[in-house]
């Protein structure tokens, strides 16, 4: 996990929070393309490459996890908060 100050620090983009905020709302995983879409379909002004941007970021801030199901784009998927304590 990360550190608190990491956390702190770190700066979500107005996509990002808009993807975290679908997905939170989702009980199954959605392709970023389906992200596309959607958010499309909320009068959201995003473009396609800037989602697939804001995933990796996402995924690599361990805010998501990525799942590949055998086709031609990952689905993504939020992956819950976990706090470890010794």
């Amino acid at each position: 996990m990360f550190s608190s100050e990491f956390m702190a620090t770190a700066r979500q983009t107005r996509s990002q929070k808009l993807i975290l905020d679908l997905l939170s709302h989702r009980s199954q995983p959605l392709s970023a393309q389906e992200i596309f879409v959607e958010l499309r379909n909320e009068q959201q002004s995003v473009g396609l490459a800037t989602v697939y941007r804001s995933l990796e970021a996402l995924q690599n801030e361990g805010q998501l996890q990525a799942v590949n199901l055998g086709i031609t784009s990952p689905i993504t998927k939020c992956s819950p908060a976990m706090d470890i304590t010794d």
